[in-house]
């Protein structure tokens, strides 16, 4: 019972923390499917990845919300 108690407790806060920054993650999730939406703008994107040698082995991918 404790343990499910504090798993709520702590989702409870996630969600809230969450709202705060809803707008950002609704911009970027818009990003992502821009970015996705057209092989083009994939290849410019990792382009974009390589030139500025940032570490990454996958491409760009939307979140799940249940996750």
């Amino acid at each position: 019972m404790y343990v499910r108690c504090c798993a709520h407790i702590v989702n409870l806060i996630v969600c809230a923390g969450l709202k705060d920054i809803n707008d950002l993650v609704v911009k970027i999730r818009n990003a992502v499917r821009f970015v996705r939406s057209s092989l083009s703008r994939q290849l410019v994107f990792k382009q974009c990845v390589e030139r500025l040698k940032i570490g990454s082995k996958n491409s760009v991918c939307l979140d799940v919300a249940t996750r």
